[in-house]
């Protein structure tokens, strides 16, 4: 159980650092980053009330669509595996999709740095810095 809680850690660290990395690419002012990081943090929020909201009912309809789907799996699949609800299927299945999901993160985040990184002065926007 330790393994693979560390495991889904190190698989919601990286997700999450990409996405950080990306974030922190988009100012240029050290007093931008919270408005730029804020969504992320939102998501990160959203994470931990749902896997609080999944501890007392881990085979519940919500737990187990949104264990599905990262980053929320990164939180939910190690509650739904100490409870005995995630058969190893499923396991291995959102392993494979939250690599997936890292690595097109982190091709998004390359974009993102190429955009971003030469700007100086202003902050680029979300919209901007994907090209939107």
């Amino acid at each position: 159980m330790f393994a693979g809680t560390v495991g889904w850690f190190v698989l919601g660290f990286a997700f999450f650092a990409v996405l950080y990395a990306a974030a922190g690419s988009m100012v240029s002012r050290q007093e931008d980053v919270n408005s730029t990081a804020m969504p992320l943090m939102l998501l990160i929020m959203a994470m931990f009330f749902t896997a609080f909201s999944a501890v007392g009912n881990p085979d519940g309809t919500v737990s187990n669509v949104l264990s599905w789907i990262p980053p929320f799996s990164a939180i939910l699949m190690p509650l739904r595996i100490a409870a005995g609800v995630a058969g190893p299927g499923q396991v291995l299945a959102t392993i494979a999709i939250m690599l997936a999901a890292t690595v097109a993160a982190s091709l998004v985040a390359a974009k993102i740095y190429q955009r971003s990184i030469l700007r100086v002065g202003k902050t680029v926007t979300w919209k901007e810095a994907l090209g939107r």
